[in-house]
């Protein structure tokens, strides 16, 4: 029955985002908010899980959601994002994050909203034609581990806005902390603008409200399943809640849905090695929002798995196969696997090791109790893990065929 549940899981959660829709279309947002732009996130990946994000953000976009997460993060990513809004408005976020391996992760965000054909007025309400508003910010971020499960973070960001010929500048501080007590359960905290940015375009300044969010992550299903839900509260307005789910049945492909006091959202990720592709649709009373990001991590592991040959046979001219591995890290290698798979996903033989891969593994089609295995085609797959605690996969595959060919011998008689 549990089994059972876990996978419906994600399955139930769209249900119930979709039974909420009349709420989302009577709630309000905090459009009138000094420095609401910063409020419409960052990645496909969260914005299809309705921005509920706080305790999961364990990619380079944690630079906006939760700079503590960065802490988690040990390979080089660069997420790209494009977003389509309403009213000839566009919004572009891009964040990189740079691990080390004692001193913690650094980060890097810009967020970037324009909107254009505002017209222009005077106070008599003449035509002077149109202008555009953009705002701009960049953030420099943070995270380190305070221990083993958890981690702190910080945010300076800068602040650029710009309506028609006024222009000014500000400067803020956001600051989290991340905590898992259970290897399910993560636990996120967010205050934003801890410095208050203060932004004077004319006349009048105006002070960035001090924003408060608190997140929850629940994985299940051996990780195939996150479910998370926010809550915060942003200057005088009411607490906010917001959820989204993801089932990953496989490493290439991922869904999700989502729901905040604006929208209800979906989106779906498709990935390859170290790329990936995601998209988040949200529909709100203004019609459908398509956001687009793209994402790349490198610059941590090289690692390569080729067997050779692709076919043999113990009682043939080719008795074994070579297994030749490549691993490499930034950090330093702590440990190696190579498993040996059957069709079945069951693992026949395994070979391991510390520090750099073993050169030229063979294998000789026996299993770990020195039977042969039948025949077929068998994945070998080789687990790389550093010194940080960073895992890479590499994958082959190679047939076997145990089974001697049948030979016709014609005689002649006389």
């Amino acid at each position: 029955m549990k089994r059972k549940i876990l996978k419906t899981a994600p399955l139930i959660y769209i249900l119930l985002c979709l039974a909420a829709a009349p709420c989302v279309y009577a709630a309000s947002g905090d459009a009138g908010q000094p420095g609401s732009f910063l409020n419409f996130g960052a990645g496909a990946r969260a914005l299809g899980m309705g921005k509920a994000y706080v305790g999961l953000a364990d990619d380079a976009t944690a630079v906006y959601w939760n700079p503590s997460c960065l802490s988690k993060i040990h390979s080089n990513e660069l997420v790209i994002l494009h977003a389509i809004m309403f009213e000839d408005t566009t919004y572009d976020f891009i964040s990189f994050s740079y691990p080390t391996l004692n001193i913690g992760t650094f980060g890097l965000g810009v967020t970037y909203l324009r909107s254009t054909g505002f017209e222009g007025r005077t106070g008599n309400n003449e035509a002077i034609g149109s202008f555009d508003e953009t705002n701009l910010a960049v953030f420099f971020s943070y995270g380190v581990k305070l221990f083993k499960n958890a981690g702190a973070g910080t945010s300076i960001k800068i602040i650029n806005q710009a309506i028609g010929e006024f222009k000014g500048y500000a400067v803020g501080i956001d600051f989290g902390l991340w905590y898992a007590p259970f290897d399910f359960l993560g636990l996120g905290l967010m205050v934003e603008n801890v410095l208050q940015p203060r932004m004077k375009l004319k006349d009048e300044e105006e002070v960035y409200p001090v924003g408060l969010k608190l997140g929850t992550n629940i994985k299940l299903a051996d990780n195939k399943v996150n479910i998370n839900i926010d809550a915060g509260k942003i200057g005088a307005s009411g607490i906010k809640l917001k959820g989204g789910a993801e089932y990953r049945p496989y490493e290439y492909f991922a869904v999700r849905a989502g729901l905040d006091e604006t929208e209800i959202t979906g989106g779906l990720g498709v990935y390859y090695k170290e790329y990936g592709l995601e998209y988040a649709l949200g529909s709100q009373s203004l019609g459908f929002s398509h956001r687009v990001s793209f994402s790349w991590t490198f610059g941590t592991f090289d690692i390569k798995v080729e067997a050779e040959p692709k076919i043999f046979s113990p009682f043939g001219t080719k008795k074994e196969v070579e297994i030749r591995l490549l691993g490499s890290g930034r950090f330093g290698l702590k440990n190696w696997d190579v498993v040996i798979k059957n069709k079945k996903g069951v693992i026949v033989r395994k070979f391991s090791g510390e520090g750099q891969p073993a050169d030229g593994l063979k294998w000789d089609g026996k299993n770990e109790n020195g039977n042969y295995v039948a025949d077929g085609k068998y994945d070998i797959e080789l687990k790389l893990f550093d010194k940080v605690g960073e895992i890479r996969t590499a994958f082959d595959t190679v047939n076997m065929e145990t089974s001697v060919p049948e030979t016709n011998i014609q005689m002649e008689i006389r």
